[in-house]
């Protein structure tokens, strides 16, 4: 609908012109082409393209004209990327994205596990941006299914992938590294097995000391299985252990183990 508020008007009459065109087209088989208020029937692409104007005729015969108007179009929402599942733990908040055009709002809704109905989370700030922001308070979202309902400017929803959290879950140690038994110029291996790893990193520490240092420089230091040359006395009579970080980001360390000659 276009509309205009005029004094001293005898009469309307809106006009067009098609894009690239310089010539004025009156509507005169529109209904209310020839009245204030407008309303026109988007037939085509046509009309979405083309500019339009009133011309007013006053009491006096003279003829005035409106400033040039558009249609602007709406569109269906159109999703350009995915949200994808997130990495969290209870206590942690994770933060589920979309990115998408056209878009007039967003709701972020779940579903509980074995349910099939979704809710909106209209009571958690930011379930109505692109980015939402969820804390996970208890073992519930851990299992939930998430996803986003996008409501576009033409008023039609689309909905993203579903996604889910993926828990993250401390160091677990399943067997424990074992003493071993070697001589110089030969190579033991120390191994462990661990559950939830992120990384591994061997230590050791000499003899009548307390510091743990890192093999930092050492070939296979940073992996479950530890291949380490006996270069000298000093490695037959330092303590070895591993300090493996969890997919958490606590830390655990395995029991301490030694050279046996």
């Amino acid at each position: 609908m276009f509309k205009v508020a005029a004094e001293n008007a005898r009469n309307y009459e809106w006009q067009y012109k098609g894009k690239g065109s310089n010539s004025w087209i009156t509507f005169s088989w529109q209904d209310s082409y020839d009245t204030a208020e407008f309303k026109l029937t988007i037939l085509n692409e046509g009309r979405l393209t083309n500019t339009y104007r009133c011309k007013i005729t006053g009491e006096d015969g003279t003829a005035v004209y409106t400033d040039e108007v558009e249609i602007i179009q709406i569109k269906s929402p159109e999703i350009i990327r995915q949200p994808q599942n997130a990495e969290g733990k209870i206590g942690s908040t994770i933060v589920f994205s979309v990115e998408a055009a056209n878009v007039k709002n967003y709701e972020w809704q779940y579903k509980e596990k074995g349910r099939n109905n979704w809710i909106t989370f209209s009571w958690q700030d930011s379930y109505d941006t692109a980015e939402f922001k969820l804390p996970i308070l208890n073992e519930g979202r851990l299992t939930n299914t998430y996803r986003c309902k996008i409501t576009g400017e033409d008023g039609t929803a689309v909905y993203t992938d579903e996604v889910e959290i993926i828990q993250i879950k401390s160091p677990e140690i399943i067997r424990q590294p074992q003493n071993a038994e070697g001589k110089i110029g030969s190579t033991i291996v120390f191994s462990v097995e661990a559950a939830n790893v992120k990384n591994y990193e061997w230590q050791y520490k000499e003899k009548g000391r307390n510091n743990w240092i890192t093999f930092s420089w050492q070939d296979s230091y940073d992996t479950a299985e530890f291949k380490l040359p006996i270069l000298n006395e000093g490695r037959l009579t330092n303590t070895y252990r591993c300090k493996i970080t969890g997919e958490d980001g606590s830390i655990i360390y395995t029991q301490e183990v030694l050279y046996i000659r």
